[in-house]
């Protein structure tokens, strides 16, 4: 086909071009809206789970020393996400006494893994601390001599 002067528009393989770029840039679009969104709920959940395993950790901290491993060890805390979207939760707690070479000291490992109903993944990340009797002594070395004179 030929073009007469003064007529101008755009071919077909043109037209095929550009909407070619546009379907792309398109889906190129969705594509980032799409994975922004599952990291931001990512991000809530690691979010949610530190906050429920803070709160957990804060029961740890106020309970005697002689009393953590019958109230935690084993057991199962609900808790509350405080996130939209997301269900409550269930974390789970192992308290292990922690070899140390003393027989006077003992400390104890304890981990808290937050679980949120609904989710399948099977992701999780558990915290770990460490505790110890502080009345029973101070320090874990030693104690001091002074040489006699």
């Amino acid at each position: 086909m030929r073009k007469c002067r003064g007529q101008e528009g755009f071919s077909l393989v043109e037209l095929a071009a550009a909407t070619f770029l546009v379907a792309t840039s398109l889906l190129g679009t969705t594509a980032a809206i799409l994975s922004g969104s599952a990291l931001s709920k990512e991000v809530a959940r690691m979010r949610a789970s530190a906050r429920a395993a803070s709160s957990v950790m804060e029961q740890v901290r106020s309970t005697d020393f002689a009393d953590l491993v019958t109230t935690f060890d084993g057991g199962a805390i609900d808790v509350n996400s405080g996130e939209s979207g997301l269900e409550n939760g269930t974390a789970h707690v192992t308290v292990r006494q922690v070899e140390n070479g003393s027989t006077q000291y003992i400390v104890y490992e304890i981990t808290i893994d937050v679980r949120f109903d609904g989710i399948t993944d099977g992701q999780s990340q558990p915290i770990v601390t460490y505790v110890s009797d502080r009345v029973a002594g101070g320090s874990l070395s030693s104690p001091a001599t002074t040489p006699s004179e």
